[in-house]
């Protein structure tokens, strides 16, 4: 068997690229089916690497209709064991099969992964760039903006986009933004002076909606959509600037005390850090509260503890349900809410519980630095700009990448395109628009060993 042809590669990306699970995120049963065969595809494919006939697979995908109305439609599509992905490719309506079987031509992969994997890192390469220079961009526009005006700060809503054409969008926006700030600006420089700017791109047909969206919040946030011109002009010209920078100031008081707070509360109560969980005025004037009924019960925790420290550390949110403590699974961090009683935290911190999450915060602490340590290791043996872990489970990440740290001196020979890329361990291949390149956690020496076989035959001849 003989490996795709660059067409066929790209039919495969296509479908894989539609049904990734990625993109089912709100549906999970839809998500879940598409990562099973995305599973089964890949051991299909992983047997015709080595030569093997491979088990007939039937396969069940999801697809979005674009018909929100209709949502998502399933398609299916059986492999044969001969190792012909023509049914797959025919069913997402990319090839004709009767034309092609005509041919008899086959469209088996078997050591194709040199040939995806030396395409998808060029194309990854090209896209890393051009998302680069759209990023850096997009940057100097808005400390440009940011200074011209003397604004207090300018966020946009997608402030790390994943695609170049989200990139794209935040720079018209940031355009539009600077225009309308030059017209308003002309008879009052000072007009906008040390407001804070949250600007969102418009999304084309629902300028109806710009009078919702461009609006002031309680924390004095001036929320504004740039889709045109007229229209970014008009609502920032009839949002009130006056009433933005005095709910601002009441703003900055409460979560400047905040912040003030933290650093008491932590030393007292023998934690790793008190932090407020949200960032808005509501979130801040409640943890203030707390904190300060928390501090005036200062001599019972003393009493209590003794000096005693903790690994963890508290997130105080102003959520009304949910149990009142509750240490976050595999990690080191228990959830406070806002109306715990000073006792309730007293109990818990004096009590088995505690004990419990310091233990658990303890083991979440070594496994995220040895995590991060694993996967520094094989970023740096690859040469690649970073590789970052997709895929939900540590131990996974954690032995692929102790096995790219075996592959990584050949991958380096044979792909030196490695060292423009960043990896991500996923659960499949995929090349993302930013040029983030996915790869499946559970690979294999029967799939990556003939492929660089074949790659470093090539360099050699």
């Amino acid at each position: 068997m003989g490996t795709m042809e660059p067409s066929h590669q790209q039919l495969l990306r296509q479908v894989i690229k539609r049904v990734h699970p990625d993109l089912f995120l709100a549906h999970p049963f839809e998500m879940k089916v598409n990562s099973d065969s995305l599973q089964a595809l890949n051991a299909y494919a992983d047997q015709l690497a080595v030569g093997a006939s491979p088990t007939p697979a039937q396969l069940e995908f999801y697809v979005r209709t674009g018909d929100a109305q209709a949502g998502l439609a399933l398609i299916t599509a059986t492999l044969p064991g001969d190792g012909d992905l023509l049914p797959l490719f025919s069913a997402f309506g990319l090839a004709d099969e009767a034309a092609a079987r005509g041919t008899g031509e086959l469209f088996a992969p078997a050591a194709s992964l040199a040939a995806w994997l030396r395409e998808s890192l060029s194309d990854a390469a090209r896209l890393a760039g051009e998302h680069a220079a759209l990023a850096a961009a997009s940057q100097e526009l808005r400390t440009a903006v940011e200074r011209a005006y003397d604004l207090g700060h300018l966020q946009l809503s997608n402030e790390y986009p994943l695609q170049c054409s989200e990139q794209r969008r935040n720079l018209v926006a940031l355009r539009l933004l600077e225009g309308s700030l030059s017209l308003l600006s002309s008879d009052n420089p000072d007009r906008f002076q040390g407001l804070h700017l949250r600007l969102s791109p418009g999304v084309p047909g629902t300028a109806g909606n710009r009078a919702r969206e461009c609006h002031i919040s309680d924390d004095g946030v001036v929320h504004l959509v740039a889709e045109d011109s007229a229209s970014t002009l008009q609502a920032l010209a009839a949002l009130d600037m006056g009433r933005a920078r005095l709910l601002a100031r009441v703003a900055h008081f409460w979560r400047r005390r905040a912040w003030d707070l933290e650093a008491p509360l932590a030393s007292l109560l023998g934690v790793r850090c008190v932090a407020c969980y949200s960032n808005d005025m509501h979130s801040h004037q409640a943890f203030v509260l707390w904190a300060g009924a928390v501090l005036r019960a200062r001599h019972r925790f003393e009493a209590a503890l003794r000096g005693r420290a903790f690994s963890f550390g508290l997130l105080v949110h102003a959520g009304g349900s949910g149990p009142v403590l509750d240490p976050v699974p595999a990690s080191a961090y228990v959830q406070v809410r806002a109306d715990c009683h000073p006792s309730q935290l007293l109990e818990y911190l004096t009590g088995a519980a505690a004990a419990a999450a310091d233990a658990a915060s303890g083991v979440a602490e070594a496994a995220r630095a040895a995590e991060a340590a694993a996967l520094e290791a094989a970023r740096e043996a690859l040469g690649v700009r970073a590789l970052l872990r997709l895929c939900s489970s540590a131990p996974q990440a954690a032995a692929a990448a102790a096995r790219l740290m075996r592959c990584a001196p050949a991958l380096r020979a044979a792909l030196p395109a490695l060292r423009l890329v960043s990896l991500a361990l996923d659960d499949g291949y995929h090349v993302w628009d930013s040029g983030l390149v996915s790869i499946p956690h559970d690979f294999g020496a029967s799939e990556l060993e003939p492929a660089l076989q074949a790659l470093l035959a090539d360099a050699r001849g």
